[in-house]
Order: structure tokens, then sequence, then C-alpha cells
């Protein structure tokens, strides 16, 4: 794909699609805002036209329930990057921004850094669109919930996103809410031993993440801190975290002293 990368805002109110394009580092970032509009209908009629890499949309929107609006969006255009926003900290809204593989769930009023590191990572999942090797046949039957099984690989996805950027705070608050979601769940919605299988996709990902890059790391390193670890397996989201965090630390070191 060819830069700029097309952007879409979609909001009600005029003041607020302003503001969204006063924050955002759009030349810097290889992005053009090429649209934009104020109801649900009229919004989808502009991504169908203009065919855009990142819609950036509001969860109330006229004409057209924000739930309703974004299972459309991921339905019809599946390619396209999500980010949502919205002046209501609603679960109903989070779930369904999660399912529909949304990038980021931006309160109002929007932070500028945060806006701009979303878009930052959707710039950086379009250039790579194979976000990391996709998740294991073992690891989705620990999942027996579809909808489950689809908000783990948005975690997934994010953490991924969060390596590529060596952003191992990134890495860990996404971890956490991984195993907060799943830790919400009923034993009978998840197989057995899923914090072993969680454990060990994420591993792997990080593994293949270091040898594809040719990154000076024996990804043994990082594994090894998982044997025979009585932590690890107490505490599995945690002992990730902690490895992904070695892991980052090593590769910008590295990077440093070139």
């Amino acid at each position: 794909m060819s830069l700029p990368y097309r952007v879409v805002i979609l909001d009600d109110e005029p003041w607020s699609r302003e503001v969204v394009k006063s924050l955002g580092r759009w030349e810097e970032l290889g992005l053009r805002v090429v649209g934009e509009a104020d109801d649900g209908p009229s919004g989808l009629e502009s991504i169908r036209t203009l065919e855009p890499h990142i819609v950036i949309t509001d969860m109330r929107m006229p004409g057209m329930d924000g739930t309703e609006l974004l299972q459309r969006i991921a339905a019809d255009h599946p390619e396209v990057r999500i980010v949502v926003m919205s002046g209501y900290d609603e679960f109903a809204y989070l779930r369904q921004a999660l399912q529909s593989h949304a990038e980021d769930y931006l309160l109002k009023p929007i932070d500028p850094d945060e806006l701009n590191r979303t878009l930052e990572r959707c710039v950086a999942g379009i250039a790579a669109p194979q976000v990391g090797r996709p998740v294991s046949m073992q690891t989705a039957l620990v999942f027996s919930d579809a909808e489950l099984l689809d908000e783990y690989i948005v975690h997934r996805q994010r953490v991924f996103a969060y390596l590529l950027e060596l952003d191992a705070l990134g890495v860990e608050r996404t971890l956490v809410g991984l195993e907060r979601l799943i830790g919400s769940r009923t034993g009978a919605e998840l197989g057995p031993d899923v914090g072993e299988r969680v454990m060990h996709d994420f591993i792997v990902l990080l593994e293949e993440f270091v040898v594809r890059n040719g990154l000076p790391i024996d990804p043994d390193l990082f594994r090894s801190g998982l044997t025979s670890n009585p932590t690890a397996e107490r505490a599995p989201f945690g002992a990730v975290a902690r490895i992904y965090r070695r892991a980052i630390e090593q590769i910008a070191e590295n990077r440093r002293d070139r």
C-alpha cells in the first residue's frame, strides 16, 4: 500500500471532528484525512466510496446505533482499522469495540498522545498486516466460546503492535486486561490448562519476532524463565509480561549499541 494512508472521521459534532484533525500528526505518520461524516448511514457510505485504511468514529451517532455501526464496518470492511471514541466509559461499548477488532477505545476529551500512539499502531498494522503468526489450534481450543476467542485475538494483536514499538508498558497493560477478561469467565467456558497454553502462545509469538527480525538474542533465554517455575504457573500473565519486558530491554540495548 502506498502512503499516505486514508483516514475518515465519523462524529456528529463538527467541533469534535475539528479537535481530532487538530491533534493528529497526520503528515508525520503518513496519513491524510480524506472524509468526514456526521451520522451512521453517511459514514458507511463514506467508507464505501473513499475506501479508507483507518476509520475514527464516535460511538453515539444519529441514524444508527454505535454498536450496529461497528458491526457493519467490521463485517463489510474487515481490512479497515477502527479507532473508537466515546464520552462514555460504558462496558457495552468497550465490548463491541473489542468484538469489532477496534484498534483502541479512546475516551473524550481525546488525549493527543494517546490518539497518536493509536494511529502509530494502526500504521504499523497496515504496513505489516500479518500481525504475528495465527493463533494455534491448540490455543484456540482453550476457548469454547467464539466471542471470547475473538477478544483474545484482539488482545494478542495489540501485544504484537506494542512489541513492534518496544513498548513494554503497553504490553503489560494489555496482558493485565486479558487476564481480567479471562478471569471474568467461568471455568465452563474455558478449556483445561488455560494459563499454560496462553503463556506458550505468547512466548512462541515473541520467539518468532526475534528470529524473523534477525535480532542478536537467543530466544531460548526467554523460555528458560518458564521451566519449572512455580511463579509462572501461578501467575502466567505476569510471567509473560516480565519476559516481554526483558526481551524489549535487550532489543533496545542492542539498537543503542549499533
